[in-house]
């Protein structure tokens, strides 16, 4: 290649350059980020509104009772169970949300595990009157949900398995095996 090529492929990438710098530079739109259909949480009140939390978990149960900003346990086990075990079973406790439904009335809820729950988790709130109780069941095939139902309602919902995660850990560090 001669000079004149170089120079003349040289001119032309410098133009094209400077068109874009020049021509191109409008603001740009920043569009949102799409966001996800949110899943429905399964307790609808928070953690200011919770007075008193009940876990039964066969034949041991453990409560969880509001006092003031702290709570205390029944049975007395706070010299074992960390403020952070309590604070971080209640959180997984609210923020579980619903992942899907799996059926309705016509459903039998023994393949589920719900015909004698793994577990039941009893809250009362400020803002309810009856508190509402949650059954774990069985673990879904895949290991990665859990089957769950809320007492008094005939749907059989899949929740994700950290609150049975957080659940054991606040059990075992309360001695309750």
């Amino acid at each position: 290649m001669n000079f004149r090529r170089i120079l003349c492929w040289a001119a032309l990438f410098t133009c094209l350059l400077l068109s874009v710098l020049f021509f191109e530079r409008q603001p740009r739109e920043v569009h949102p980020p799409a966001t996800e259909q949110s899943q429905p949480r399964v307790f609808t009140c928070n953690e200011e509104q919770v007075q008193e939390i009940t876990v039964i978990r066969g034949a041991q149960q453990l409560r969880l009772i509001r006092n003031g900003r702290d709570w205390r346990t029944e049975p007395d086990c706070t010299d074992r169970i960390s403020k952070d075990h309590i604070k971080s079973f209640i959180t997984a406790l609210l923020e579980t949300t619903q992942i899907d439904t799996v059926g309705g009335a016509e459903l039998s809820r023994e393949p589920f595990g719900l015909m004698s729950p793994w577990a039941r988790i009893v809250l009362r709130c400020e803002a309810n009157e009856e508190p509402v109780e949650l059954e774990l069941g069985a673990m879904t095939p895949s290991n990665i949900s859990l089957y769950a139902s809320l007492k008094g309602s005939d749907r059989v919902i899949l929740i994700g398995t950290y609150l049975r995660f957080s659940l054991n850990i606040l059990f075992d560090s309360a001695g309750l095996k």
